[in-house]
């Protein structure tokens, strides 16, 4: 079975937008102690996979959590900006995948621990051609 975090790096990590503002500078969950800025995190906050009496639908539906990270507040809201002009060309194809994109929320944080600025985006992925 398909881990869809590998599909969903590939897509951000390729999409010439994005490397140009973060480079290889893509992560799970957060960034890397000691790492260069900016940097972009990636992480799941929810799924469904919607059933009907007949059986499965083809179809999951994911809300991860893209998160933008860097030193200076402007630089971090001018590369949620980026990150929202990639999302919202809505319809993408990751490995197998024909997904459609929703951004569902988005939030400021700030991390004192690693004393980075951020702009937290929930994003709902709908993955069409799931396997039955």
């Amino acid at each position: 079975m398909a881990v869809f975090e590998e599909y969903l790096y590939a897509f951000l990590f390729g999409e010439a937008t994005l490397q140009a503002a973060f480079g290889a500078r893509i992560y799970p969950l957060k960034v890397p102690q000691g790492e260069t800025r900016p940097s972009l995190t990636y992480q799941l906050h929810k799924r469904d996979t919607p059933k009907l009496v007949a059986g499965r639908t083809g179809r999951e539906d994911r809300i991860y959590i893209l998160a933008v990270w860097g030193a200076g507040y402007t630089a971090v809201k001018q590369n949620a900006e980026l990150l929202q002009a990639v999302l919202d060309q809505q319809q993408q194809q990751m490995g197998p995948f024909l997904v459609t994109c929703f951004t569902k929320d988005q939030h400021d944080v700030y991390d004192h621990e690693a004393q980075l600025y951020g702009v937290e985006t929930d994003v709902q992925l709908i993955f069409m051609n799931y396997p039955s």
